[in-house]
């Protein structure tokens, strides 16, 4: 899955105070899914390349432990 969106106003007012893919679907951030789809695949690390309001996500998922201990 990719998140793809046209312009960064598409999705406002969503995007005042949160990216993209930390908005909730289900419950949960998209990002999340992302993530626990890649885990399920058999990734064990994820690199997260942060640019708008990076605080939301870092918040959200802090140093990773949440996710799984990655091994």
């Amino acid at each position: 899955m990719i998140l793809a969106v046209a312009a960064a106003n598409a999705m406002r007012p969503l995007t005042d105070i949160r990216p993209k893919p930390m908005i909730e679907i289900h419950g949960k951030p998209f990002l999340e899914h992302q993530i626990l789809m890649l885990r399920e695949q058999g990734f064990k690390r994820v690199l997260l390349l942060l640019g708008y309001l990076p605080e939301v996500v870092r918040d959200y998922f802090g140093d990773g432990s949440k996710m799984g201990d990655g091994n």
